[in-house]
């Protein structure tokens, strides 16, 4: 071939060119519309196989706290901290949360190795989201997933000055929650109070890894992570959640 010589398209015998490469304008548009219709095929399988990493994560973080809870307790013949409740932050609450506390300090955290935000939160909830509500400390925003049961975290023995419930006295610890992946919606502090007066609909189990959206008010459908007094974790179904045989550390099996 000489320098600067042109390269012709092939003939046909017919003297017709073929043209050599490349897709016409159809073909790439079905090509797209057949990506776009496996996209959507795969779309809810891909958010399902998320949410599930998600929910293991969380049930992770909880065993930890689970385990954390525990060994505070065997450090502390056998009483749990404070659940570090809105109205009076304690020297001993759980957690620090609030405007003006350092959040290394709260009880369970050198047990947890240290203070570590993502160990506190839930991989699919947006902290950001939750309420804000006014405590003592002023306008405070609760930016953690978690919260304690308030019977084994003993608030309101604490508030009326009678007999906290040490580890000991309570009744079946596989089956008594100690903590709850709390609602987005609902959760205002790290204490967990499924009958208190205060909050009525509030302190709602999240449903948001094993139902379709989360639900505040629909107490009847779905499940989600729980932590039980024993140190293990699994998901419970939101109706058992509001039942004493389960909230109660001394109300006996049904």
């Amino acid at each position: 071939m000489q320098l600067g010589r042109s390269v012709r398209p092939k003939s046909a015998p017919n003297g017709r060119r073929f043209n050599c490469g490349g897709f016409t304008l159809v073909e790439l548009l079905v090509v797209i519309g057949i990506i776009a219709v496996l996209v959507a095929l795969l779309l809810p399988s891909l958010n399902r196989a998320r949410e599930q990493a998600h929910a293991a994560a969380c049930l992770s973080n909880m065993r930890q706290l689970a385990m954390a809870a525990g060994m505070y307790a065997d450090d502390n013949r056998g009483r749990f901290p404070a659940p570090a409740w809105i109205g009076d932050p304690e020297p001993d609450d759980w957690i620090y949360w609030q405007t003006g506390l350092d959040q290394t300090q709260g009880a369970l955290m050198k047990y947890l190795g240290g203070y570590n935000a993502n160990l506190l939160r839930c991989p699919s909830d947006d902290v950001t989201s939750h309420i804000s509500t006014t405590g003592l400390t002023g306008p405070d925003q609760y930016l953690y997933s978690y919260s304690f049961n308030e019977g084994m975290f003993n608030h309101n023995a604490r508030v009326n000055h009678t007999q906290v419930i040490v580890r000991s006295q309570i009744l079946h610890q596989s089956e008594k929650v100690l903590l709850i992946d709390e609602d987005g919606r609902s959760i205002d502090d790290g204490c967990w109070w499924p009958t208190s007066p205060a909050t009525n609909d509030r302190n709602v189990l999240s449903n948001r890894h094993y139902y379709s959206t989360e639900n505040v008010t629909d107490l009847t459908r779905g499940r989600g992570n729980a932590g039980f007094c024993d140190g293990h974790c699994e998901p419970l179904e939101r109706t058992d959640a509001l039942l004493p045989q389960f909230y109660d550390p001394i109300t006996d099996a049904q």
